[in-house]
């Protein structure tokens, strides 16, 4: 097993050093399994959108304004496909 791990902070310039614990392991292969699951099943789970989530640095990957769209196929046409037909 790995150890440990390091988040880098471009902005900033700061690494920070982690412990990779039996836990936390556990941890992230049930998230993974839990994600792969979403994906199987298609459906878009609806983001919970905040009055915070402007200021996220994620919010153009999570994209809470598309909370409407809860087919993965009605988000793809409506956000992949269009742009490259």
């Amino acid at each position: 097993h790995i150890p440990y791990g390091a988040l880098y902070y471009d902005e900033v310039k700061h690494r920070e050093t982690i412990s990779i614990s039996e836990s936390l392991r556990n941890t992230t292969i049930q998230c993974a399994r839990q994600m792969h699951e979403v994906f199987k099943s298609g459906i878009l789970p609806k983001a919970n959108k905040q009055h915070h989530c402007k200021n996220c640095s994620l919010v153009n990957l999570c994209m809470p304004e598309m909370s409407d769209c809860t087919l993965v196929s009605t988000y793809l046409n409506k956000n992949l496909y269009e742009d490259i037909t």
